[in-house]
């Protein structure tokens, strides 16, 4: 997370200095710079996951998911797997504190967001 940040933080000063080269005003400086940045962050979601991380194991018929900053708890009701079925499934409490959330904080804090 914290690699993430200072890069997003480098980064976002970079494209700025870029598009200082590119426009006058300093408002079309600050949103092409951010566009390009957020961009970035986008594409590093799925930077380094394999592919099996993108095919499902199992089916789940409805999840409630409660979030607060970069903490998520989730709860599923009926999961379904080739081998099982379970009618409630157990709540997980997830911490995002991946290399991209950091460098998407981090553009986020530049940019005043």
């Amino acid at each position: 997370y914290a690699l993430g940040f200072w890069v997003g933080v480098n980064s976002s000063v970079w494209a700025v200095c870029a598009y200082t080269l590119k426009y006058d005003d300093l408002r079309k400086v600050v949103k092409a710079a951010k566009k390009l940045c957020l961009g970035i962050a986008a594409q590093l979601d799925n930077f380094g996951k394999p592919l099996t991380d993108f095919i499902p194991d199992s089916f789940t018929a409805g999840e409630a998911e409660i979030s607060a900053g970069p903490a998520s708890l989730k709860m599923g009701f009926g999961e379904f797997t080739p081998t099982s079925f379970k009618l409630m499934t157990k709540p997980s409490l997830d911490f995002n504190f991946s290399y991209q959330s950091g460098f998407e904080d981090a553009v986020k804090a530049y940019f005043g967001d």
